[in-house]
């Protein structure tokens, strides 16, 4: 057997002076049930939409101007930090000397350092005070590295060195 056809009411506007039962849903999802009953509170409904809308959209706006203020701020920031590292300088030595004070490449890098076969246009310039930092810091780090290699002879061999049980046993 056919369940019989779903009946829609007519809208609000249609009925005059009868009164409506409207459900408002709450943000628990329990159901409260207000009632309508002229045309007056269809023009106010209508009106708080309206205003939703409005609210909605200026949301929008207020969320579009911080978001081009941020990527704007991001921007300079980003435009500060390549002009910074174009002359390799930190950023408390950059506010020491000024943007405008004159800065000698030679006098801060070291090189060109090439490899095989390459040019000196090919080559590239380290700062000495930083190479050497990064230097001890890459050999704390290798030293880590080896110290776990030794400490775990199984992850090495699941990790495919198949030689680092027969070293752990001699």
């Amino acid at each position: 057997e056919m369940p019989p056809p779903p009946v829609t009411p007519p809208p609000l506007s249609a009925r005059s002076g009868a009164a409506v039962t409207v459900p408002v849903f709450t943000p628990l999802g329990h159901g409260k049930r207000h009632h309508a009953s002229s045309h007056n509170d269809d023009s106010a409904h209508a009106a708080a939409i309206a205003a939703g809308a409005q609210l909605r959209h200026q949301a929008l706006v207020d969320g579009f101007a911080r978001a081009q203020e941020a990527e704007d701020k991001r921007r300079a920031t980003f435009r500060h930090a390549m002009a910074r590292n174009a002359v390799g300088a930190d950023s408390l030595e950059m506010s020491r000397r000024g943007r405008d004070s004159p800065f000698f490449f030679q006098q801060r890098y070291e090189g060109p350092f090439l490899q095989r076969g390459q040019v000196p246009e090919e080559g590239f310039y380290l700062i000495p005070v930083r190479a050497l930092q990064q230097s001890s810091l890459d050999a704390v780090e290798r030293e880590r590295i080896h110290q776990y290699r030794e400490d775990h002879p199984m992850m090495m061999f699941l990790a495919g060195d198949h030689g680092a049980i027969i070293r752990a046993l001699s």
